[in-house]
């Protein structure tokens, strides 16, 4: 059994404080016989009778770690990073009610009911590593979420509609911001998205199957561009369409995948051959 140092100082009548290997380890309010120590391991209530060597000891909250699949699992409240309001107020209750029973006066007994809470609260932030800026992330994704969502849908929609080029990936653009955005809150649980779609599988699909998705548009577009050569009466007006399509994904030649380009390359040579018809 490995050997352990510990050594409780007094600081104040009924408040020690915990000394081990390490440093500072936690602190004893109360006096023998019965009291609360708040360490590492959370907060427990100590009872027992003097000299008779009988005691009992029970934990009030925090907790220590179980082991799952051969890795160490964090309780609950570790993983959240978040104390229960409830083991709060039942753990601040307890110290009042012990304390009471060794001071005569009650206002001492609060005194150190807060005292209890103020240790615990900074004892607890630094052992379950609760990050201010985890807080504040948490309530500006909730306030930003909603806004998230709507540019979300309102681009879906442009997107869906659009036929100018540029238009088309700007807004793939911006839309693949948001639903990274969204998904990066959804994931690390701060939110709850009222989405019709899976978020995460939207995301997937529009960085890894881009070159699917600008397919689709250009191929939309060379249609378009057919039916309009259609309804033009010269040859030049029609060469005239056809150059203005082709001209109009010169710009974003570096956004598409190889895939893309050899698609706008075989209409361009279909296109080719309808305007050498034109001529003869």
């Amino acid at each position: 059994m490995p050997l352990r140092f510990q050594k409780r100082k007094k600081i104040a009548p009924g408040i020690r404080v915990n000394v081990g290997k390490l440093g500072v380890s936690g602190f004893t309010f109360g006096k023998r016989g019965a009291g609360i120590t708040v360490g590492k391991r959370g907060i427990r209530a100590n009872m027992g009778v003097p000299g008779t060597g009988l005691s009992y000891s029970t934990k009030i909250t925090g907790g220590g770690s179980s082991r799952k699949n051969g890795k160490t699992a964090r309780s609950g409240a570790q993983q959240t990073a978040e104390l229960s309001p409830l083991s709060g107020a039942i753990a601040t209750a307890i110290v009042v009610l012990v304390a009471s029973l060794f001071f005569t006066s009650f206002g001492v007994a609060i005194l150190i009911a807060i005292t209890v809470g103020v240790a615990s609260f900074f004892l607890f932030a630094k052992l379950l590593k609760i990050d201010p800026e985890v807080a504040q992330a948490k309530q500006e994704a909730q306030q930003n979420a909603p806004v998230w969502v709507t540019q979300f849908n309102e681009n879906a929609k442009i997107l869906k509609t659009t036929t100018e080029p540029e238009i088309f990936f700007s807004r793939y653009d911006v839309i693949v911001e948001l639903a990274t955005k969204l998904a990066d809150v959804a994931n690390a649980g701060y939110v709850n998205l009222d989405m019709t779609m899976d978020i995460n599988v939207f995301l997937d699909e529009a960085v890894n199957k881009k070159d699917k998705q600008i397919d689709e548009f250009i191929t939309k577009l060379y249609g378009k561009m057919l039916k309009d050569i259609e309804k033009l009466k010269t040859s030049q007006g029609k060469t005239n369409r056809i150059d203005r399509f082709f001209a109009s994904f010169e710009p974003h030649s570096d956004r598409m995948q190889l895939e893309n380009l050899n698609k706008l390359h075989s209409f361009k040579a279909e296109c080719d051959r309808l305007v050498a018809g034109w001529v003869e």
